[in-house]
């Protein structure tokens, strides 16, 4: 008989527990309950007819260069829409409820993707990098993490020093404009970490608009863009591009402190230079962009390129002239030497025999208007070649780096 109360008693504290436990649920569940019984994965503008606005907020965590012209983007974009289906009761308008992983396919979700890319990627390690909560109102904000690769416009005229203009479009596939609008928070919408930056990149400029009537389809759809102007370092560049074809050009210069009468150990090294310098004009061809006009890497290896052919010319010269003198001591000697002991009166005619093959040597330089010899041909090249190239130096680096 006593058997009976008891379990009347149990009975009723199960239900007492239960029911403060239901009662108790957290918003979480009870969003979640929600979502388990219901599905919003439909536009949430279909039932009123209207059209939604998705407003956008991007934080860069990484920027860098692949390619001279290729950048590579790392971000995470935020989303946020009203969704009046997902709105609940709150204390506060504050609060933030998480949806649960497994709901994320029952919540309408825009379809965004990068327009004009070359590569794209969300990483997933170790689980897919997004998240999704939602406010008491409705509001839903959704954080994705991507990768991206983009073409950016280079100004070359300063190249390896020039600019990056870059465009990241965000764009909707099956959405048109009228009923689907994408645009940047009012404020503070872009944002970068402090170290998101290379060393030789550096942000000069950033902008973030929409592009509306930027039509790539049939439909029209909505667009938000971002648009970055970053500055390319080059000090970077000079270990790579400059500082070789200096050392090239100080070796052809010292090849003029290497005795005249040494012709195959000036020619190797000039003609060394030379073929250096030709190699490393090549690389840099492959290493620039394609663009029209001047740009000031290709002046750097065009003059550089000159001086060290202006050496091995200058030793041709310089060659060739000693060549002359030479001849013309070997004959003024021989003469010298054929000749009988001059008489009194003979000697006018050998003095006028002597001064008419030194005046035959010296007849193909006068005509060219050389006037100096060897020694004081090879000193003033010496002078000029340095002179020259610092003067190059100070001229060039003043004004790509400093009035451009």
């Amino acid at each position: 008989m006593m058997d009976y109360p008891v379990r009347a008693i149990g009975l009723l504290t199960i239900c007492v527990i239960d029911t403060s436990l239901g009662g108790g649920q957290t918003k979480w569940e009870k969003l979640n309950n929600i979502l388990d019984e219901n599905d919003f994965s439909t536009p949430p503008w279909r039932a009123k007819r209207g059209k939604s606005t998705v407003t956008m907020e991007i934080f860069f965590s990484q920027i860098r260069r692949t390619e001279v012209n290729k950048v590579e983007f790392m971000f995470n974009l935020y989303q946020t829409w009203s969704d009046t289906r997902l709105s609940f009761d709150s204390k506060s308008s504050n609060d933030i409820v998480e949806i649960s992983r497994r709901h994320w396919d029952k919540v309408w979700q825009p379809d965004l993707y990068p327009d004009s890319d070359l590569s794209s990627n969300r990483p997933d390690v170790s689980k897919v990098n997004k998240l999704m909560w939602v406010l008491p109102n409705g509001t839903v904000t959704l954080g994705l993490r991507w990768t991206t690769e983009f073409s950016c416009r280079l100004q070359t005229v300063q190249f390896p020093v020039g600019k990056l203009n870059c465009k990241i479009k965000f764009r909707t596939f099956s959405y048109r404009n009228e009923i689907l609008k994408l645009q940047w928070k009012k404020k503070n919408a872009i944002h970068f970490a402090p170290s998101s930056f290379e060393n030789d990149l550096k942000i000069a400029k950033y902008r973030g608009k929409s592009c509306t009537q930027d039509k790539v389809s049939l439909v029209r759809t909505s667009c938000a863009e971002v648009g970055l102007t970053l500055k390319m370092d080059y000090s970077s560049s000079l270990l790579r591009l400059y500082l070789p074809s200096v050392f090239v050009v100080i070796m052809a210069w010292l090849s003029f402190w290497v005795r005249r009468d040494y012709v195959a150990a000036r020619t190797s090294l000039t003609t060394l230079c030379v073929v250096s310098m030709i190699t490393e004009k090549m690389g840099v061809n492959f290493l620039m962009p394609e663009a029209v006009g001047v740009m000031a890497v290709e002046v750097w290896m065009f003059v550089c390129l000159s001086f060290v052919c202006s050496a091995l010319f200058e030793f041709i010269c310089v060659h060739t002239l000693t060549e002359l003198e030479r001849k013309s001591k070997v004959s003024g000697n021989s003469n010298v030497t054929k000749a009988d002991a001059p008489s009194d009166e003979e000697v006018p005619h050998f003095n006028k025999t002597t001064n008419a093959s030194v005046s035959v040597v010296r007849t193909p330089l006068r005509r060219c208007g050389t006037f100096l010899k060897s020694g004081q041909l090879e000193t003033c090249a010496k002078i000029i070649y340095a002179i020259g190239f610092v003067s190059f130096q100070i001229t060039y680096w003043a004004y790509f780096l400093l009035f451009n």
